[in-house]
């Protein structure tokens, strides 16, 4: 092959290699946007999005070509957290202390976010910005001690203030900006000295909880304790009253046995009286009718009247016998019987029998022998 053949293949071969380069490169521009970003190209005066629920794709020609070089944003379109740490602020005494932020975005209309933003990284700048010159106006407004105690509502008003600024940058909150934390500057010691004095305020609000409780408690036990000697008691009166129905119901039914057995003697005792009335009334009959009987019988009468005599004659028999064993005296009955003797010797008792003793011993004593022997006996007569 000549010179020129060769001359001709090489540049054939440049000229080949450098299309493909060419096309390799091209295409390398392509870009396919997905759903969860968006691309806002601009060419010239036209400004195009891709991306988002439109999807679609365009070749990214660099700025310097012309006529079709492009500048291109890229933004997510998913939602992003904004940390804003370690802020310096100040209260309406300015005094110091440092505060940690949350803050939670969405882009909600990519071609006005582009306008403000050539990327993400620097929206997100800027909106570290919005935020903290948020945070830095409204905590000015309040002292620091009612910041801490009341930090919750913060977020809402971080949030009110964030919005009005938003409207003209394309994006949106998605929740309430939150005021994660709150700490003394360095070398500041503001909020250590109100968190000791919370802490010595709460120390002593525990105590008089704690004492209120327990005094509490203790009033509960015997409230507790009261109701269980009530319960006791009222326990008890129910086993008395009880007791007191049983023994209520015993002597009742005692009584009405009582009552029954007296019922019972009552007319017993009725029946006996009844019976010995009976009887009484029998016997005074038959008295009646016997009184009368005598009383017309001359001769059973007198044999009653002489019946009498003998009893009579034999207590008077006995008492004198009685009388005569006790003085000793022996009876020599000379004639007759026993009885006569007997009488006779009775006669000695009797005023009769005394004048004949009497009269006796006057005729013994007359004779000298009778009044020797009455002197010495010791018996003196006139």
């Amino acid at each position: 092959m000549t010179t020129a053949t060769w001359i001709i293949l090489g540049v054939s071969f440049v000229a080949v290699v450098l299309l493909v380069l060419l096309l390799k490169w091209i295409l390398s521009l392509r870009r396919v946007v997905s759903t969860n970003e968006a691309h806002v190209v601009r060419k010239g005066s036209t400004t195009m999005e891709y991306g988002g629920s439109k999807g679609g794709s365009y070749y990214q020609w660099p700025e310097w070509v012309p006529a079709i070089g492009v500048s291109v944003t890229k933004l997510s379109l998913e939602n992003f957290v904004l940390p804003v740490d370690d802020y310096e602020a100040y209260d309406k005494e300015k005094l110091p202390f440092v505060v940690d932020i949350r803050a939670f975005f969405h882009i909600k209309d990519c071609m006005m976010a582009a306008t403000r933003a050539s990327s993400m990284d620097l929206l997100r700048k800027q909106l570290a910005d919005v935020v903290k010159d948020a945070v830095r106006t409204i905590l000015a407004q309040d002292d620091l001690e009612k910041i801490m105690v009341e930090r919750s509502k913060y977020g809402d008003e971080f949030t009110k203030e964030v919005n009005q600024h938003l409207a003209s940058w394309g994006v949106e909150t998605i929740k309430t900006i939150e005021l994660m934390d709150i700490r003394d500057s360095r070398g500041e010691e503001v909020i250590s000295n109100i968190m000791a004095k919370k802490k010595s305020a709460i120390e002593k609000d525990s105590r008089v909880t704690v004492a209120k409780n327990q005094q509490e408690a203790k009033e509960a036990e015997i409230a507790r304790d009261a109701k269980v000697v009530e319960a006791e008691a009222d326990r008890r009166k129910t086993e008395i009253d009880a007791e007191a129905a049983k023994r209520a119901a015993e002597l009742e039914a005692a009584l009405v046995r009582a009552t029954k057995n007296a019922e019972g003697i009552e007319a017993e005792g009725k029946a006996k009286a009844g019976a010995e009335e009976a009887m009484q009334l029998a016997s005074v009959t038959a008295q009646t009718s016997l009184a009368k009987e005598i009383g017309e019988n001359d001769g059973y009468q007198q044999y009653l009247i002489e019946i009498r005599k003998v009893e009579a004659t034999e207590k008077v028999g006995l008492e004198q016998a009685r009388n005569i064993n006790g003085s000793n005296i022996k009876i020599i009955a000379n004639a007759g019987n026993v009885a006569e003797g007997l009488n006779s010797a009775l006669d000695v008792l009797t005023p009769k029998g005394g004048s004949n003793i009497a009269g006796a011993l006057e005729a013994f004593a007359a004779t000298d022998a009778g009044k020797a022997l009455l002197e010495k006996l010791g018996v003196k007569l006139g």
